[in-house]
C-alpha cells in the first residue's frame, strides 16, 4: 500500500498537493532514521517520499529552524 501512494506522487492522505498532518507526521518519523541508523534503501519507495517531501519549503524552513535549535542545546548540555 505504502508503495502505491508513494510511487504515486501521493502523500499519505491524498497527493502531494495534499498535505496533512499525517505527511508532516511521516516526515518526522523518517527523520528519525539517521541518528537511529535505520537504512531506508531496502525501502526505495519511502526513502523517495522521505526525499519529496524535504523539497517542500515549509518542511525545508522547519528543519533548518529545529536543526539551530538542537544545536544550541547540544552547546548548553555540553556547556554544563
Amino acid at each position: 500500500m505504502a508503495r502505491q501512494w508513494i510511487d504515486g506522487g501521493a502523500g499519505v492522505t491524498g497527493g502531494i498537493n495534499r498535505f496533512t498532518v499525517a505527511d508532516a507526521y511521516l516526515y518526522t518519523i523518517l527523520n528519525w532514521t539517521v541518528p537511529t541508523q535505520v537504512d531506508l534503501t531496502p525501502y526505495p519507495a519511502l526513502k523517495s517520499y522521505h526525499s519529496a517531501l524535504q523539497t517542500r519549503p515549509s518542511i525545508a524552513k522547519a528543519f533548518v529552524e529545529e536543526m539551530a535549535l538542537y544545536k544550541a542545546e547540544l552547546a548548553r548540555n555540553k556547556a554544563a
